[in-house]
């Protein structure tokens, strides 16, 4: 066999109903009519190659979805914006302080977290705001900044970091609650 073939136990063979030698495919995949070979080239039945191309659309169209946009509450053609008053007592309830954990890491706003600082994590005030939080267990209070979001824990309103916490003798106790107002 001068044209070549496909080899089983070291033995080269012809492949059964094709004139020509298949390169890489079994001789079950050319009676099959999966493959007809033209020369060295392996062309595909037109079948096949719609097969293929449907899949290849189909794979496309799962994979490439893009995903999904998170948009603001509309009400007709402006959206709504929550309502935030702009100065005078805000919010009464429990805060936090972190620290060493996060000292040196990005806050949500992008700048870096420095534990003594004047800041503070709210979850729903803009970056930049003032605040003013009176402890009112002991009537000190501080003003910060809120640079990050937090506290992610149920019945708390802010977390402060260590530097304010501990103007406002939040450390001994871990936990207190508050009165926050916001500062022009």
């Amino acid at each position: 066999m001068s044209r070549g073939g496909w080899k089983k136990n070291g033995v080269r063979r012809k492949a059964k109903g094709v004139g020509r030698t298949i390169h890489g495919l079994t001789p079950y995949a050319a009676r099959r009519g999966k493959a007809v070979v033209v020369g060295a080239t392996v062309r595909l039945v037109p079948w096949t190659l719609a097969w293929m191309l449907l899949m290849a659309l189909i794979m496309s169209e799962v994979t490439c979805a893009p995903a999904p946009r998170y948009r603001a509450k509309r009400t007709g053609k402006h959206r709504t914006t929550p309502s935030v008053p702009t100065s005078g007592a805000y919010q009464i309830g429990k805060a936090t302080y972190y620290g060493k954990k996060f000292h040196g890491r990005k806050t949500a706003s992008g700048e870096t977290f420095n534990m003594h600082a004047l800041t503070a994590a709210h979850r729903k005030l803009r970056f930049g705001t003032k605040l003013r939080v009176t402890n009112l267990a002991n009537g000190m209070s501080v003003v910060v900044r809120v640079n990050d979001r937090g506290p992610f824990v149920k019945g708390r309103i802010i977390d402060l970091s260590y530097g304010a916490a501990k103007k406002i003798g939040l450390v001994q106790s871990g936990v207190a609650k508050v009165k926050l107002e916001i500062v022009k």
